[in-house]
């Protein structure tokens, strides 16, 4: 993460281009790539997630990409 202090404003909000795991294109700010990276170790909405699902509710998309592609850049 030492790398990320030394990149501009105009560095972080460059647009990455990249594909999906489970296929599909999608494109997203380095800052938007280092939020995402910070909150997966944190893990939080995971536990959420998986106490929703024993409910049982499906739980909203959670994941910052999807997000990101689906709501940001819609």
């Amino acid at each position: 993460m030492e790398q990320v202090d030394t990149w501009s404003e105009q560095q972080l909000a460059e647009p990455i281009s990249f594909g999906y795991v489970g296929g599909g294109a999608g494109v997203m700010t380095r800052n938007e790539i280092v939020l995402h990276i910070v909150n997966c170790g944190t893990y939080h909405r995971g536990v959420v997630a998986d106490m929703l699902y024993q409910v049982p509710v499906v739980p909203p998309v959670s994941d910052i990409t999807v997000y990101v592609r689906d709501v940001v850049m819609a």
